[in-house]
């Protein structure tokens, strides 16, 4: 006789057709937001606040660049402040972290960038610990079920980060003063554009990895299915 020891076990199609239904559903208001956010992106970069279309070296007349001005005096205190494209570049990380480096492939083409060993590092953890970009916000307001919590969770993840950043910029520039690691120096731009475009390739390996994992995972559940069915038969 069958006994479920007050566990009630699930049928492997509903298990799948959970998934897939969670999937789709992530999938439909992360892919949204994310496509709003390019589109509002490349809008404030190709656009003046007059509504001129702009091209080339006329990217410092755009709404990205004029924001970016307004802005970067936040970031000052972490050593990044001086120019309005890493403001920017924080941004444009919200759709993707990889979008930071091809916005200072794409802005370091037409303006210096300059950063010193202390700064970038700063820079770097800034960018690693603050807000997520748009795809795991919207996860995260699906999660939390309303924007109370999720606006709580942005802020307090951008918050340490830039303690973090402070951190580093001030114990850094205190410890490494006089020395190359705080000489300003000029982006390479050739490493950024070459950098941007492996993020392609790397995204594929990534997404390779995963599905090889996800098959592994899906087998493993299968097999462990079919292995309680047994057990059941076995105990009738």
């Amino acid at each position: 006789m069958y006994h479920y020891h007050n566990k009630q076990k699930v049928p492997l199609v509903f298990l799948i057709l959970f998934l897939y239904e969670k999937a789709k559903s992530f999938i439909k208001k992360a892919g949204s937001i994310i496509f709003v956010a390019c589109v509002v992106l490349w809008i404030l970069q190709s656009f003046s606040f007059s509504l001129q279309y702009l091209e080339g070296e006329m990217i410092e007349q755009s709404m990205l660049a004029k924001i970016g001005e307004s802005i970067k005096w936040i970031f000052i205190p972490l050593g990044f402040g001086d120019s309005w494209a890493p403001a920017v570049a924080t941004f444009t990380g919200l759709i993707a972290k990889e979008v930071v480096v091809a916005t200072f492939a794409s802005v370091g083409s037409v303006i210096d960038i300059t950063f010193t060993q202390v700064t970038a590092f700063a820079f770097m953890v800034f960018t690693i610990f603050a807000a997520p970009c748009f795809a795991a916000i919207g996860a995260m307001r699906r999660e939390f079920g309303n924007w109370k919590w999720t606006l709580f969770a942005i802020g307090y993840q951008t918050g340490l980060a830039y303690i973090l950043a402070l951190i580093v910029n001030v114990v850094g520039g205190i410890i490494f003063k006089g020395t190359e690691a705080t000489v300003p120096k000029v982006l390479d731009i050739g490493a950024m554009e070459a950098a941007s475009e492996g993020v392609v390739i790397n995204g594929d390996i990534v997404l390779i990895v995963f599905g090889v994992i996800l098959a592994i995972a899906l087998a493993i559940g299968i097999i462990s299915h079919l292995n309680s069915k047994k057990h059941v038969v076995a105990s009738e």
